[in-house]
């Protein structure tokens, strides 16, 4: 029986393929939804050398790289595209419409199938299966890793195959909350409400999206609805008891927060509450959480390991109610840590597999010593369970404590006390023989004592384990008089692209150890740097036999499959090139020397329908790769619709505008009937990386091929004003404005309320010259186009905040108020609008004394 894949294989549902309910479709257009997502870097792959495949593969499993933050996917998100003007009588279809479209299958027998690596969740999903269940599946891993933008894309894409799934109705305005888009979370928290209405849960989640939004009494109001369903809800009695704080009801949130905390815990938040009350209103707490390490109202210190209302929310988390399991927990709270343990150990088994039950008792674990043991749970718990604060957490404090059982090795190491040391660290590494660092440690004993040659395998041996161990590398690198420093001097070569003398260094070490009986990390690490090195010489034959002597290396594997790649790139040998890229590609996503190379391999190599099958299907998996949409347009451009070809150009360059460089790529523009059009995308792409520079390039280019394009007037006047430039941007916008008064809005990314957040706001040429002219002090005149932008855009926060502000320096104050108002009524996450707000309130307060 085939295995049920972890992330399937998906293709675009369209609103007219799958019939949704009218009020779906409202929440889909109310939340702003969208076609754009990020897509999570896949981890590395093991697979032997008979396993590689021969032809085409679809890209491997998806894994979340590990990092620190608990926050949104920092995934930049494609400008929208302008389409090419077709020709007369013939309809062209969008790049979306085509992603809609089943894709056909390749005329070549050759069949496209997922990488034969190791891991049992890359097999294609069984057929019976149906697709917004697999959607729903990829979105709670994605969410389950906090990966958030990318679980709100594949739960509404599930949301429009079936609009009633209570777990995609569930799920998505948390994946809003997790975002801080606490205004979309509001909504969608609404609509959960109207299909559940007795369930708690959405109220909560509508009372803590008001605390993000500081409307206190609205939140009390959720929180009070849903004790009436739950009167015993933790979440319940913590939210109403900090809706009191806010609203300085200090009695009231004790009452709640005597029915959920213990009286030290109670001290504790008291505590953390008045550092927090000495900061506000500048430094507004956070709700959810933008770090591990940032205290918030989800992550207070007090619930810590537990967290119970980020538990609350994560899947598969925990069971119903369980009193063994809150009677282990009680006891962890009182320190009474071997018992704990004890009780975690008891749980029957349908109880203890959960996340909580899990954490709890790895927690236990590491109180009571018992290190190895818990680093093994957390770590089970970690890959299988998902990315859990309080797992994480967990792992570091494992590491931690690790580092405090070396510290009295290391004591005496620092007295020069060796002999002492050495015993030391040879006990910790009998106890902990996975520990890299106790290898790494008797090593620099070896080297203390001039033991250069002991020194060496002992850092080889700590390498061998942890290969970024710190230790064992700085070791290596203060090796002095030794083969090894050779091996450093060539890295240093090679990172400054000085490829002659790094060879000859590689190659020294190399010639030196030759009688060594097995290919050690040291020695492999030199025959990959030799072979890069020859692929910076253009020695490409020579590479590719220093790269095929490393392949035994299991920890190289994505060396040797880059270097051979690039290596057959430059040879010519375009199928042999692809076959080793597109494995380098699942081990070290994304990187772009492997990812364009890869694509230019398989559009050389392999036929046009089955390249075009497989870019497709790449697209629907990795939405956000670049490569992927300009090799679909050079086939559309070369063997199909020239028109749409530039049009999937213009969705590369939007993600990412370097990929432009390309010589092959500048001959197309340069014979489009329309590639200005394609430079002032270039312009607003770099305009939102920051790249100011670069962006006003691109718009001078696109003017020097059509002096009129009011776009490219529009896009100096945004670059001159973020540059501080008012004269040259109000030059430039009213230039734009007498070309086209009517000129597309652009959506540009401010700070929120929290850090961590994002808010879009929408402006135009006419806002724009309206904040130019305000800052250079012209305040009649910007009054004129803020109302004109009034007439047009009544429900813009952009346009009410610029009113606001503009009354305010004519001293209208009445009217700068009602405006910064209607702006929080449109955007409440707006903290400039709010800072306008509390100076108007100030200067009227001081009219009145």
């Amino acid at each position: 029986m085939a295995r049920k894949p972890r992330y399937p294989f998906i293709e675009m549902l369209t609103l007219y393929q799958k019939p949704v309910g009218y009020s779906v479709l409202l929440l889909l257009l109310i939340t702003g939804w969208s076609c754009q997502s990020a897509s999570t870097p896949p981890g590395k792959r093991k697979a032997t050398i008979a396993q590689r495949f021969e032809k085409p593969v679809t890209p491997a499993e998806p894994k979340v790289t590990e990092d620190q933050p608990v926050k949104k996917s920092t995934e930049p998100t494609p400008t929208d595209v302008q389409p090419v003007p077709d020709t007369p009588g013939k309809q062209k279809a969008t790049i979306s419409q085509r992603f809609e479209q089943p894709v056909p299958p390749a005329k070549s027998e050759v069949r496209i199938e997922e990488p034969l690596v190791k891991s049992a969740s890359t097999a294609f999903p069984e057929t019976s299966t149906p697709k917004s269940q697999l959607d729903l599946e990829f979105a709670i891993e994605q969410f389950k890793a906090n990966q958030y933008e990318v679980a709100e894309y594949y739960l509404k894409k599930s949301l429009m195959a079936a609009p009633d799934n209570p777990q995609t109705i569930r799920f998505l305005p948390w994946a809003y909350f997790f975002q801080k888009r606490y205004d979309k979370s509001l909504i969608a928290f609404e609509s959960a409400h109207t299909h559940f209405p007795k369930d708690a849960e959405p109220l909560i989640g509508m009372g803590w999206s008001y605390v993000a939004m500081k409307f206190y009494e609205r939140a009390l109001d959720k929180f009070r609805q849903a004790e009436s369903l739950s009167p015993d809800s933790y979440e319940v009695h913590k939210g109403l008891g900090f809706c009191n704080l806010f609203l300085a009801r200090e009695k009231a949130a004790q009452f709640h927060f005597k029915k959920i905390y213990v009286f030290g815990e109670r001290d504790d938040l008291e505590e953390q509450w008045e550092q927090w009350h000495q900061d506000l209103p500048d430094k507004p707490v956070e709700v959810a959480p933008s770090h591990i390490r940032v205290a918030s109202l989800f992550t207070l210190d007090i619930e810590a390991p537990r967290y119970r209302s980020m538990l609350s929310v994560f899947p598969d988390s925990q069971p119903e109610h369980y009193p063994a399991l809150e009677e282990a927990w009680r006891l962890y709270r009182k320190k009474l840590f071997k018992r704990a343990s004890a009780a975690f150990q008891s749980l029957p088994q349908e109880v203890a597999r959960h996340l909580d039950a899990r954490n709890g008792l790895a927690w236990s674990l590491l109180e009571t010593g018992n290190l190895i043991e818990a680093e093994k749970i957390f770590n089970e718990t970690w890959k299988q369970r998902g990315r859990f604060i309080g797992t994480r957490l967990g792992i570091l404090e494992v590491k931690k404590s690790l580092q405090a059982k070396a510290s009295v090795a290391k004591h005496y190491f620092d007295i020069h006390k060796y002999r002492i040391a050495e015993t030391k660290f040879a006990q910790l590494n009998q106890n902990y023989p996975d520990w890299s660092y106790p290898y790494s440690a008797l090593g620099w004993i070896a080297l203390k004592r001039g033991q250069e040659d002991e020194a060496l395998k002992r850092f080889e041996t700590a390498l061998d384990k942890d290969p970024k161990d710190p230790a064992a590398l700085e070791g290596m690198r203060h090796l002095r008089g030794t083969l090894v420093s050779k091996l450093y001097q060539a890295d240093q070569k090679m990172r400054q692209g000085d490829y002659k003398n790094a060879s000859y260094l590689y190659f020294d070490y190399i010639e030196d150890q030759r009688s060594r009986p097995t290919l050690t990390f040291a020695l492999a690490k030199a025959y990959s740097g030799l072979g890069f090195s020859q692929i910076g010489k253009m020695q490409y034959q020579l590479a590719i036999q220093n790269f095929e002597k490393i392949k035994v290396r299991e920890e190289y594997e994505s060396h040797w499959t880059k270097g051979l790649g690039i290596a057959y790139y430059h040879l010519g040998q375009y199928e042999e090139a692809a076959k080793n890229l597109i494995v380098a590609d699942t081990l070290i996503p994304d990187h772009k020397e492997i990812v364009y190379k890869l694509d230019w391999s398989i559009l050389r190599s392999w036929d046009t329908a089955t390249a075009k099958e497989y870019f497709l299907a790449k697209a629907r998996r990795k939405p956000l790769r670049a490569s992927v949409y300009m090799a679909v347009g050079w086939i559309e451009y070369q063997h199909g619709d020239p028109d749409l070809g530039v049009e999937y150009f213009l969705k590369a360059i939007s993600l990412d505008p370097e990929i432009a460089a390309s010589e092959d790529f500048k001959g197309i523009l340069a014979k489009e009937r329309f590639g200005w059009q394609v430079y002032n995308h270039l312009g607003w792409a770099y305009y939102h990386r920051n790249k100011f520079e670069d962006s006003i390039k691109m718009f001078n280019t696109a003017l020097a091929s059509q002096s009129r394009s009011s776009e490219a007037l529009k896009g100096l006047g945004y670059n001159f004003h973020k540059m501080k430039k008012w004269k040259e941007a109000e030059a430039h916008l009213r230039r734009s404005l007498k070309r086209n008064p009517n000129s597309h809005p652009v959506t540009e990314k401010n700070q929120g309320n929290e850090p961590g957040s994002n808010i879009n706001i929408v402006t135009s040429a006419r806002t724009k010259l309206g904040r130019t002219l305000l800052q250079q002090k012209k305040y009649k005149e910007a009054l004129k186009h803020w109302l004109e932008a009034l007439n047009h855009h009544p429900d813009w926060p952009e346009v009410h905040d610029g009113l606001g502000w503009t009354y305010l320096k004519l001293n209208r104050l009445a009217e700068s108020r009602e405006a910064f108002n209607q702006a929080i009524r449109h955007q409440p996450l707006n903290p400039l609008s709010h800072k306008g707000l509390n100076e108007v309130k100030y200067r009227l307060a001081l009219k009145k004394m």
